[in-house]
């Protein structure tokens, strides 16, 4: 990866945190106290309360979702790959020394 594709990964990663920070600027301080004084005490019940854990199921639906977001992000690399200017690069073993007539065969007709 070239100096080129780095930036970019940089700079969407900064986009994408600052969206993230954007909504959250939202939701936090709404969070941050009661909506309505004595609200915990008003309603008593099972199923009435203020408190909230997440459960299992939403915990393995997060995972599920950056485990996509990431495949998405793989797959988009894979296909994108050279598309910045980086060409691919042949994976090319080093063998043995060629010579001139293994290279091209119509050389060893001329030298003889």
């Amino acid at each position: 990866m070239g100096p080129v594709e780095g930036w970019v990964g940089i700079a969407g990663a900064l986009i994408a945190m600052m969206g993230i920070a954007s909504k959250l600027n939202l939701v936090l301080p709404a969070l941050a106290q009661e909506e309505i004084d004595g609200l915990e005490d008003a309603f008593h019940g099972p199923g009435l309360t203020t408190s909230y854990t997440p459960s299992a199921m939403e915990w393995l639906v997060w995972l599920g979702t950056l485990g996509l977001v990431g495949l998405i992000v793989l797959i988009g690399r894979h296909f994108m790959k050279g598309a910045l200017g980086t060409p691919k690069q042949p994976n090319v073993q080093p063998d043995d020394e060629l010579t001139a007539s293994e290279v091209d065969p119509s050389l060893q007709e001329a030298n003889s």
